[in-house]
């Protein structure tokens, strides 16, 4: 649990936001140079159900974890 007295402000979402799209950046340019538009769609399908996946996993463990139900 989060002590009380600390606060979470605008700015610090926003720097998160903001080193979060600088590493995203990073993720897609070595992956734009190391998989190939053909080999690329070949993968479409398993890419999907993997992100079904990791997605699904994650929402479940942030509903049960972090929501107060």
């Amino acid at each position: 649990m989060t002590p009380p007295d600390i606060k979470l402000t605008s700015e610090m979402y926003w720097l998160g936001a903001v080193v979060a799209a600088l590493v995203d950046i990073i993720f897609v340019l070595l992956l734009a140079l190391c998989i190939k538009p053909a080999r690329f769609r070949q993968l479409i399908w398993a890419l999907t159900g993997t992100s079904m996946v990791l997605w699904g996993v994650f929402a479940t463990v942030c509903l049960w974890g972090f929501w107060d139900l």
